[in-house]
């Protein structure tokens, strides 16, 4: 894989950016369980459903992007 790519006037750093999605992903998963609580005792059942349904989407997209990371730091290193 291509650590960059050039635009017409910029580079763009894959692995930075990868990282940057990776650790944004992680901040919002951590803030799961409040959101979670607040939904439950709001009693919001429909928005609880997608929350969750939100939070395994999220999971399953860190997980890729983990074995990307390590992936190209193991072809790097």
């Amino acid at each position: 894989m291509k650590d960059s790519i050039t635009g017409s006037s910029e580079v763009i750093n894959l692995e930075k950016l990868d990282k940057e999605a990776y650790s944004t992903l992680a901040d919002w998963a951590k803030s799961a369980p409040r959101i979670i609580k607040q939904l439950e005792a709001e009693g919001k059942k429909d928005e609880l459903k997608k929350y969750k349904l939100q939070i395994k989407l999220v999971v399953n997209k860190l997980q890729d992007i983990k074995q990307i990371l390590k992936k190209n730091s193991d072809e790097i290193g």
